[in-house]
């Protein structure tokens, strides 16, 4: 877990899925009465990949063990 932390293409990855969420989030309107469907497939993705992200570091900086 600890080479999957350090290494930079995780890094980059996970800064182009916090770019691509702001995209997400300022396309999404507030006025809109009716979401579209891709923004809520959108948001199940990046609640996923955020979440093996806390759990990758949390094991990887031994929170838990």
């Amino acid at each position: 877990m600890i080479k999957v932390t350090v290494n930079p293409w995780f890094e980059r990855f996970i800064l182009i899925v916090i770019l691509a969420n702001s995209v997400c989030l300022a396309l999404d309107d507030p006025n809109m009465d009716k979401r579209p469907e891709w923004l809520n497939v959108m948001d199940i993705v990046f609640i996923a990949i955020f979440t093996a992200e806390m759990i990758i570091k949390i094991i990887a900086m031994g929170l838990v063990m």
